[in-house]
């Protein structure tokens, strides 16, 4: 099945405008290179504004995982390790580079309490978080969308798999690859980040 879609500039995670519609989004961290930090979906009444205040509270009470990378260091520097090099996001947090949930992923929280440090540094995130959105009404082209963003820009950036390859960390892979085929997406309008990343979203199949 063909798909013919847009994205939209939603502005910040911080500060955006009311959208009701339902699809797939995305979380830019827009630091030294902007890089897509998380792929969603939005299917639920509340359509996307629903979704990006669930995820705007998870980061505020320490629910999410959450990046900071040093001033000229690429974010997906910091993602490119598996769940199984346990030191090395050890190392993560205890630098204050990266904030952990609970055992997720079968990691577990090391170097600050939330409260101590993490807390202030998250609103600063937040206001780097841009959000761009894609909407689109059937789940199971939406889920596939978001499942073909999730696994091109891990393979195109080599990004760490989280336990059984159902994740990376830019989110969860639940649909069969299998199924990817089915749909194919096309955009009249692609996000405006860093080239290699416009690159992959306007032709996910070539990077699966």
């Amino acid at each position: 099945m063909e798909h013919l879609l847009n994205w939209s500039y939603s502005e910040t995670l911080k500060s955006f405008s009311k959208r009701n519609e339902k699809g797939v989004y995305l979380l830019v961290y827009n630091g030294w290179i902007p890089r897509v930090v998380y792929v969603g979906r939005a299917m639920d009444g509340g359509g996307f504004t629903e979704q990006w205040s669930t995820l705007r509270a998870d980061l505020r009470t320490g629910n999410m995982t959450c990046w900071k990378p040093d001033t000229a260091e690429d974010v997906y520097e910091l993602m490119n390790k598996s769940h199984a090099e346990v030191l090395y996001y050890a190392g993560l947090s205890l630098q204050r580079k990266a904030w952990f949930v609970g055992n997720e992923c079968g990691l577990g929280k090391w170097g600050d309490k939330f409260d101590e440090y993490w807390k202030n540094y998250v609103e600063v995130y937040i206001e780097n978080l841009e959000l761009w959105s894609c909407p689109i009404s059937n789940e199971t082209a939406a889920i596939t969308l978001e499942n073909q963003i999730t696994c091109a820009l891990g393979a195109n950036f080599q990004l760490g798999y989280l336990k059984d390859q159902r994740r990376n960390w830019l989110g969860q892979i639940t649909a069969n690859r299998n199924e990817f085929k089915n749909h194919t997406f096309h955009f009249e309008k692609l996000p405006c980040i860093e080239s290699e990343v416009s690159n992959v979203l306007g032709d996910l199949k070539a990077f699966l």
